[in-house]
């Protein structure tokens, strides 16, 4: 019994019900031969999933359009200059990283949040170089060995977008 409590401390009700669901559908699957896992490694997946859903950062569309559009032209010229301009590309990023903390703490007292901008602007800069900038290459397949033309950059913005905003919920409390 103590190991429930343990649980609903932890988990809604819903995740259990969740993970019960998840269980006889495994011992169906194992059953009809179709499934070879254990219930351990298909806990640990629903865990990881759980874990990312909770790390994801709360917009509504009309916020993310907005972002969206705040970002895109600082993005552009970051991808324009990663083949020529090292000095314009470290500007970019900068603005990057200081509308993505702007971003963040939108509803927060605008002065608590103005006063740590330099710091919070240098973490988000920081993490964006882990995950996507030193690897546009493998992240979002960014060609660092030929030149691009036209409307290609485009599909290029918006999977740099994506990553983005995949990432804002770990950004988030990274920050507060």
């Amino acid at each position: 019994m103590k190991k429930i409590e343990s649980l609903t401390n932890v988990y809604t009700a819903e995740d259990l019900l969740s993970v019960m669901n998840m269980g006889m559908s495994l011992r169906q699957s194992q059953l009809n031969g179709s499934d070879t896992r254990s219930g351990n490694e298909l806990l640990e997946i629903w865990k990881n999933d759980k874990h990312n859903l909770d790390n994801k950062f709360k917009t509504t569309k009309r916020e993310l359009f907005l972002l969206k559009k705040e970002l895109s032209f600082p993005i552009t010229r970051y991808l324009l200059s990663c083949l020529t301009d090292g000095g314009e590309r470290a500007r970019r990023h900068i603005e990057i990283s200081d509308i993505i903390v702007q971003f963040i703490f939108c509803e927060e007292d605008y002065v608590v949040a103005n006063q740590n901008n330099e710091l919070y602007s240098i973490l988000v800069h920081n993490f964006l170089a882990l995950v996507l900038t030193d690897r546009l290459d493998e992240v979002i397949g960014f060609p660092i060995d030929r030149k691009i033309y036209g409307n290609e950059y485009d599909k290029y913005v918006n999977k740099f977008f994506d990553v983005i905003v995949l990432h804002l919920g770990e950004m988030e409390k990274l920050l507060k």
